[in-house]
Parts: structure tokens; C-alpha cells; sequence
């Protein structure tokens, strides 16, 4: 699967500072996008320099939805587990480290933690907390449960 991820992209010309923010699978892909548009619109600039002078700055994935899984298969998946309270795109604590749940796979959550852009399988049961949109625990599943559990949003 690709991954889109988000850039901000910047140039300076002519003493005006020009800002745009793309979605692209790469770095080079972002600076060609903007490129295109710059010598669509504002320049003649060749390519080369035109690389040279632009900033490109990594914001992040996109969107989680193009992680998502099919929602009949994740919703069997919760019935089977007894977790028909999920959803895709809830936020989770697993084993201390916050994620949100994109789909599944077989009988196991497919994942996505913080600052991460790979998914990851985790069991539906195993040192696990649910939160509500709110951020407040739905469902506890850890050993140790502490009562202050917080809920990052992303």
C-alpha cells in the first residue's frame, strides 16, 4: 500500500514568501507537484534551481482513512471479539502507548500508534483502554488499571 503523507512547501521569490501544503507519497513527488504549479502560474525558473531554493517540510500522513479496512470484516471482527462498542478511527491506549484502530486483521486490531506510519497488530483484549470521542475510557482491558488514564488526541 502507498502512504500519502503531508508537506508544506516554501519558496521565496521576489521578495514574497509563497506557501503551499501537498499531499504526496514523497518528498521529491511534493517538490515536482509544486514545481508544476509555480511554473504553471509564477515562473520560468528551471527545475534544478528552482529545487534548490524550495523548503519542504514534513507535516505528517495525510489522512488515517487510507489506512482503513474494510468495515463488514472489522465489524465481524468485533462481534467475534466482544468489542461491538469499537469503531474505526478510536482512540486506544495500548501497553502505555496511545494509537488509533484502522481496521483489522483476522481476529486482531490493526493499529496505528502515534508518530508512526506502519500499522500494527494488537490483540482486542491485551493491556488495552478505549476511549469515546469525548477521551473518556470506554472499556478497560489493562491489569494495572489506573484510574487516570488520559486520552492524546492526534
Amino acid at each position: 500500500m502507498n502512504v500519502q503523507y503531508r508537506y508544506r512547501l516554501s519558496i521565496q521569490l521576489d521578495d514574497k514568501n509563497h506557501v503551499m501544503e501537498i499531499a504526496a507519497y514523497s518528498e521529491a513527488q511534493a517538490v515536482s507537484m509544486y514545481y508544476k504549479e509555480f511554473k504553471f502560474n509564477k515562473t520560468n525558473m528551471l527545475f534544478a534551481d528552482f529545487k534548490r531554493m524550495a523548503i519542504c517540510e514534513y507535516l505528517g500522513l495525510d489522512n488515517l482513512e487510507q489506512f482503513y479496512s474494510t468495515e463488514k470484516d472489522f465489524l465481524r471482527m468485533c462481534k467475534y471479539r466482544k468489542i461491538e462498542f469499537a469503531y474505526m478511527g478510536m482512540r486506544v491506549e495500548i501497553a502505555g502507548k496511545m494509537a488509533t484502530i484502522v481496521g483489522n486483521h483476522k481476529t486482531d486490531l490493526l493499529v496505528l500508534y502515534d508518530g508512526l506510519t506502519r500499522e500494527s497488530k494488537a490483540d482486542a483484549r491485551w493491556e488495552i483502554a478505549y476511549f469515546d470521542e469525548m477521551g473518556e475510557i470506554v472499556r478497560d482491558y489493562r491489569k494495572a488499571k489506573v484510574g487516570y488514564a488520559v486520552c492524546i488526541h492526534s
